[in-house]
């Protein structure tokens, strides 16, 4: 199956995903079948075998509402009526052929060699890039007396974005120099969010529909403000940064920072606590708006109103799971999975309830998976780590989706069984892999490897599609669907600090077991 088919796959399961339908038990059900009827069509087609004729039912969220969309997969193994169905690609595509899959035979080793001296370039520059940004923040930090500093997205997938950020930095650097020297300002203990002008996100603004309904819409770039918490999100443009850092309200920032310091202060407060008195691993809160972060301090006074209460019925229990507690409405009161060590709470969650649940056969359920999946994960870090030592890699990731990962660590298995065939052919010192499920390289230069490669055989067009990537990496943003990948990736949930809760079904963070669904190993 070739790469573009593989994306408009993760398309099409970005929308479905069971998990976006907690509200909706009928519907998620129902994209729950059809995702399995998918997968089992899309396996028989993997393996040369002609499959069956298929129809599938899924339910996507438009808005407040909810759309059944059908594709019937015919027996000539294309996935074209599927993308189709949801307007992923046009008519005529689908008459051409698109979803329609061609095996081509190629070798794993020759793609190895062609691919890891490049690769292992790109890993380097953007490692050596990384490190610039971080030291470049630090100083500006340090120098200006910032309470913090964060430039551009979250993540910066390629060298481009890279260059970008630092470029970002520099005139931030300039431009508030020049303003404490020249204008006397002063922005000791302001947060700031600075970004490059042909990165920097879309702005929000207010609607009304014919039927007077207020809405947001998005469409003009962001103008330099300050944020309800009081962060000063800026655009490093060399012309307007200066007007525009000199008409914002940095006393009116300043009082907002404080106050959402005080949430935050409050939140890392009340965490331990909450944790010893529910005997659970950790407890964790989405931060990312001051609104989050009062509704889990207001959540955990009403916890802490009735500790003794709590006290008694929780005893002297010892859970193996963490808590997640969030303010996603949409979602159950309380929420597991047997693939996660996570127990998510909703931040209006009655005290008493979850109590209930912890003491109840169902918490009791919970617990053991999560002890499982501890397990589990000990096991798979144990195995990247000999990968990564007896390839000389740098780091080893897996990535894949919770209902992947048993297929993805036989394909660890398969990869340290070949490991001696591999090394006469390939010298994958200093790599970083991703054990994943399509050949790629990513924009900050890890190699994915799927986990149901062999020896003798490629995906179709893998070699076209690496030496466009390859060539475009060192100064662009590398692989678009590894750059995807990587711009998806949350990072680890950490009381005070964390993102919220991976709710896409493809998707991958490196350190934060439950919320995102890699997994790493890295020499030191």
């Amino acid at each position: 199956m070739d790469s573009d088919t593989k994306k408009l796959i993760r398309a099409v399961v970005r929308r479905v995903h069971p998990d976006l339908f907690t509200a909706h038990p009928f519907e998620r059900q129902r994209n729950s079948d059809s995702l399995k009827a998918l997968n089992s069509y899309v396996e028989q087609v993997a393996r040369g075998i002609t499959p069956r004729s298929t129809n599938v039912e899924f339910w996507v969220k438009d808005g407040e509402h909810l759309t059944r969309i059908d594709a019937l997969l015919p027996s000539t193994g294309s996935l074209g009526p599927l993308f189709y169905a949801f307007s992923l690609i046009t008519e005529e595509e689908l008459k051409a052929g698109t979803g329609r899959d061609d095996v081509a035979d190629t070798n794993f080793l020759e793609w190895l060699r062609d691919t890891v001296f490049e690769a292992v370039k790109i890993a380097e520059q953007h490692e050596s890039l990384k490190l610039r940004i971080r030291e470049s923040r630090a100083n500006i930090e340090y120098k200006y007396q910032l309470a913090s500093l964060q430039v551009g997205s979250e993540f910066a997938v390629g060298p481009l974005e890279q260059q970008r950020q630092i470029e970002a930095l520099r005139v931030l650097d300039a431009v508030l120099a020049s303003l404490i020297s020249e204008e006397g300002m002063v922005f000791a203990g302001l947060n700031f969010h600075v970004y490059h002008p042909d990165t920097c996100p879309l702005g929000a603004f207010g609607l009304h529909n014919n039927e007077d309904h207020y809405g947001l819409g998005a469409g003009h770039l962001m103008r330099s403000h300050v944020a309800d918490d009081g962060c000063l999100h800026v655009v490093a443009d060399r012309m307007g940064l200066r007007e525009a850092l000199k008409t914002m309200d940095l006393e009116r920032a300043r009082v907002l920072t404080k106050v959402t310091m005080f949430w935050l202060k409050r939140v890392r407060d009340l965490s331990p606590v909450l944790r010893e008195l529910l005997g659970v691993q950790n407890v964790w809160c989405d931060t990312r708006t001051e609104q989050n972060s009062q509704n889990f301090v207001l959540w955990a006074g009403y916890i802490l109103e009735q500790r003794d209460e709590v006290a008694r019925a929780v005893g002297n229990r010892q859970f193996t799971f963490s808590l997640l507690v969030h303010s996603d409405a949409s979602s159950p009161m309380v929420d597991w999975s047997q693939n996660s060590s996570i127990l998510q709470v909703r931040s209006d969650c009655p005290p008493r309830q979850l109590v209930e649940f912890l003491v109840s056969d169902t918490g009791v359920m919970a617990d053991q998976a999560a002890a499982a999946v501890q397990i589990t994960k000990k096991e798979e870090q144990e195995l990247l780590e000999r990968i990564r030592q007896e390839f000389g890699a740098k780091h080893v990731v897996r990535v894949c989706s919770m209902f992947e990962c048993d297929r993805v660590l036989d394909g660890a298995r398969r990869l340290l069984e070949y490991a001696p065939a591999i090394k006469q052919s390939v010298d994958l010192r200093g790599a970083s892999l991703a054990i994943d499920d399509c050949y790629e390289v990513w924009g900050s230069g890890f190699i994915s490897i799927p986990y149901d490669f062999t020896l003798q055989e490629l995906q179709p067009q893998l070699v076209k599609l690496l030496s466009a990537k390859s060539s475009g990496a060192m100064g662009g943003n590398g692989s678009s669907a590894g750059a995807a990948r990587e711009q998806m990736r949350p990072a680890a949930a950490v009381a005070g600090y964390g993102s919220a809760r991976a709710r896409a079904g493809i998707t991958g963070s490196c350190g934060a077991e439950g919320l995102g669904l890699c997994s790493r190993t890295t020499s030191h």
